[in-house]
């Protein structure tokens, strides 16, 4: 299941107190101007017993259904998390390679608790390049191999999604209320998702 928010109506009745968001992100005025063309997602959850199955790929088929009967929405947003059960060095990884590749340039939103790099390993032991998008992301995919740990499909959807400049995260907050996870605010243009991905979720 996903939760969609249509922020035009949150907004008007509510302001950004009626948004899920909110609650992990302290949202700037710099983001109104999204409210009128946007839905809020989240969170997602599917049921252990589809695990395995096509059950994420329905979900994607739902908000396509969704954004072709309502074109005038041209963003989408919202927290995509980091299980708390990812060791830190994993997280960090992760936190460091998507904000160095899909880190927003301007600030709309601010984590309320935001997330902090623990360790120097990161800092000393950085095995990142940042010239070469598929070679890092080898690097981060090898990396989190070698800790019996693998990428959050979600993070690897969304950010495939859009062609590029099409994905942006703005920030990462640890949520204490949802099991010390790590929420990454992501924003993405429905203008510049790919022509393939529209075609098969939103013809």
């Amino acid at each position: 299941a996903y939760r969609i928010g249509i922020c035009d109506d949150i907004y008007e009745e509510y302001g950004f107190d009626g948004l899920y968001t909110n609650t992990l992100f302290e949202m700037n005025k710099s983001f109104e101007p999204f409210m009128q063309y946007s839905i809020e997602l989240g969170r997602s959850f599917v049921q252990p017993k589809y695990w395995g199955s096509r059950a994420l790929d329905y979900l994607w088929y739902g908000i396509g259904a969704y954004l072709k009967k309502n074109p005038q929405i041209k963003y989408m947003y919202g927290p995509v998390s980091l299980s708390a059960s990812f060791p830190s060095f994993a997280k960090e990884l992760m936190v460091d390679f998507y904000m160095n590749y899909f880190g927003s340039k301007k600030e709309y939103v601010k984590a309320k608790n935001p997330f902090e790099f623990e360790s120097s390993e990161i800092a000393l032991n950085n095995p990142f390049k940042f010239k070469d998008y598929k070679s890092d992301f080898k690097i981060l995919k090898d990396q989190l191999k070698n800790m019996d740990q693998s990428v959050p499909t979600l993070y690897k959807q969304y950010t495939e999604l859009c062609e590029e400049g099409g994905v942006e995260f703005c920030g990462f907050n640890v949520d204490p209320n949802f099991s010390d996870c790590v929420d990454g605010f992501i924003l993405v243009n429905i203008d510049k998702i790919k022509e393939s991905k529209k075609k098969r979720y939103m013809s």
